[in-house]
């Protein structure tokens, strides 16, 4: 992947999305930190083909689910407090 400042972005931009249209990622950096990443447009859609809807990933989770994999009662008896709590006066 090509490192370029954002000032010599600007200054080579028409030949930078030509490196970009070939297959080339670039990173754009500002005072030397990562600021942005240049990608191709099919890079880009693969990405986002890539990525489920949020209610989908809730299905598959739910999906995912037995009734195995919940924690048994008793394991919890001994972590709750079973005093009688504080005396209220009504």
């Amino acid at each position: 992947m090509k490192k370029l400042s954002i000032s010599e972005a600007k200054n080579k931009l028409p030949r930078i999305i030509h490196e970009v249209e070939m297959g080339e990622s670039i990173q754009l950096t500002r005072h030397g930190q990562p600021a942005a990443l240049i990608i191709s447009i099919a890079e880009y859609q693969l990405l986002v083909s890539r990525r489920k809807s949020f209610s989908d990933t809730i299905a598959s989770f739910r999906d995912g689910l037995s009734a195995d994999s919940f924690i048994e009662d008793d394991i919890l008896t001994d972590l709750r407090a079973t005093d009688p709590g504080r005396e209220v006066w009504l």
